[in-house]
C-alpha cells in the first residue's frame, strides 16, 4: 500500500515538473521574441549641425497713411458746394469745394476796370508829354510845364503797376474760392456742409473742409529697445502681417529710423513703408512687424527631434550614443524659426538625433537607424 503512494506521488511530482518546464520555455520564447521585436523599432535621424540662422526682430505697431492732409480754406464766406464724402477718392489738383466769392470777383472786376481807366489817361499823357518834349527840346515851353508833364506820366505809369499788382492779388483771392484737393488719395473725413458760414472764426483747426489720406502707400511705426536698435538699418526688408487678413503677408522695408529715443519707454520709433496698391492695409490698425536683420550661426537641429515635457516649458530629444542605443537628453532651445530650433546647451555639433517615433522610445532602448541625412528645414550652413 505505501509502495503505491510512493508511485503516486513521483507520478504527481513528475508532471509538474513537467509543467514547470514548459513554462519556462514558453517564458523564455516570449522575453526573446520582446527582446527581437524591441531591436526592430525603425527611427529615422539628423546630425546636430552649424547653420545661418535668419534673424529677425518683431515688433507690434500702428498702420499709418503715408501722407494726411487736413484742408482749410483761405477764403471766408457761404460755404456753396462740397462735392466729396468719406471714402471719395480725389487726385490732386481736382475741386472739391466752392465758397461764395461775388464780393471777390466785383473786387477783381473793379481793379480790372480801374487798369483800363489808367491805361486811356496813360496813352493821352504820352501824346501831351510827346508833344512837350518837342517844345520843350526847340525852347517853346518852360522847363517847369514839361516837368509837371512827365512827373504826371511817371505818376500814372506807376499807378498802372500798383493797379496790376492788386489785380494779381485780387485774382488769387478769388481763386482762394475754389478749393482744390493738394494730394492723390482717399477722403477720410469730412468736417463741414454745403451752406455752412466760413468765417475768420471757424478757419482753425477745430473746423476745416475735410482730411484726405495717401493709403497708396502706408508707413508703419514700431517701437524698438535699445539693445536692438543698433541692428536695424535703412532699407531692411520687412515682413508686415494684421489679424484682418490672417495667413497673409506683406512686403516693406525700413524707411526711417527715429533720431530721438524716448525718455519715458526708452525705445526708438522705426518706420517701415510699404506699398498698398489694394489699399487693403487699413490706417488704424495695429500689424506685426519682423525685421530682417541679418543671420548668425548656430547649432541646430529640427522641430521634429524634439519632445516637450508636459506642463512645462522643456524640451528633450533622444541621441544615439552607440550607433543603436538612443539615451534622453534635455537640452536648451534659442530661437526657434522656420522648422529649425536653435541648441543653446545638451547637444554637440554632430550628435545623431532621432526624428520618429520618439513616443516608444526611452533610454537604453534598441533602434534600427535609417541613414543621417543633412538636418531638414535649415535655412542654410556648413557641414
Amino acid at each position: 500500500m505505501k509502495k503505491k503512494k510512493y508511485i503516486l506521488w513521483a507520478v504527481i511530482f513528475l508532471a509538474a515538473a513537467i509543467l514547470i518546464a514548459r513554462a519556462g520555455v514558453r517564458h523564455w520564447r516570449a522575453s526573446a521574441v520582446t527582446v527581437e521585436e524591441e531591436a526592430e523599432i525603425y527611427v529615422e535621424t539628423e546630425r546636430a549641425k552649424i547653420v545661418a540662422l535668419p534673424e529677425k526682430l518683431e515688433a507690434i505697431g500702428n498702420i499709418e497713411p503715408f501722407k494726411t492732409v487736413i484742408i482749410y480754406p483761405e477764403a471766408t464766406g457761404i460755404l456753396e458746394r462740397l462735392s466729396v464724402k468719406e471714402g471719395d477718392f480725389v487726385k490732386k489738383g481736382q475741386v472739391i469745394a466752392n465758397i461764395e466769392g461775388e464780393q471777390r470777383r466785383l473786387a477783381a472786376e473793379q481793379v480790372e476796370n480801374e487798369i483800363k481807366s489808367q491805361q486811356y489817361q496813360l496813352e493821352n499823357i504820352r501824346r501831351d508829354y510827346d508833344r512837350y518834349k518837342r517844345l520843350y527840346d526847340e525852347g517853346v515851353v518852360a522847363a517847369k510845364r514839361f516837368e509837371d508833364i512827365e512827373t504826371l506820366y511817371n505818376s500814372t505809369a506807376y499807378r498802372i503797376k500798383a493797379l496790376e499788382a492788386q489785380l494779381d492779388t485780387a485774382k488769387r483771392r478769388l481763386q482762394d474760392t475754389s478749393v482744390a484737393a493738394p494730394i492723390t488719395g482717399i477722403v477720410a473725413e469730412r468736417f463741414i456742409d454745403e451752406g455752412e458760414l466760413v468765417t475768420e472764426s471757424t478757419m482753425t483747426k477745430t473746423s476745416p473742409l475735410v482730411s484726405i489720406v495717401d493709403i497708396g502707400r502706408v508707413k508703419v511705426t514700431v517701437p524698438v529697445g535699445g539693445i536692438d536698435i543698433s541692428k536695424i538699418k535703412e532699407g531692411q526688408a520687412s515682413v508686415i502681417e494684421t489679424d484682418v487678413y490672417p495667413g497673409r503677408s506683406f512686403p516693406g522695408r525700413v524707411n526711417k529710423i527715429m533720431p530721438v529715443t524716448d525718455f519715458t519707454t526708452r525705445t526708438t520709433t522705426v518706420e517701415v513703408l510699404a506699398d498698398n496698391p489694394d489699399y487693403m492695409l487699413r490706417p488704424g490698425v495695429f500689424a506685426r512687424v519682423s525685421i530682417d536683420t541679418g543671420a548668425r550661426s548656430v547649432l541646430a537641429v529640427s522641430m521634429d527631434a524634439l519632445m516637450r515635457m508636459p506642463g512645462s516649458g522643456s524640451y528633450y530629444c533622444f541621441r544615439l550614443s552607440d550607433g543603436l542605443t538612443v539615451e534622453k537628453v534635455y537640452i536648451d532651445t534659442g530661437v526657434i524659426r522656420d522648422g529649425v530650433v536653435e541648441i543653446t546647451g545638451g547637444l554637440k555639433e554632430g550628435d545623431i538625433i532621432v526624428v520618429t517615433s520618439q513616443g516608444v522610445l526611452e533610454t537604453g532602448k534598441k533602434v534600427v537607424p535609417a541613414s543621417s541625412p543633412p538636418l531638414s528645414g535649415a535655412p542654410g550652413g556648413g557641414d
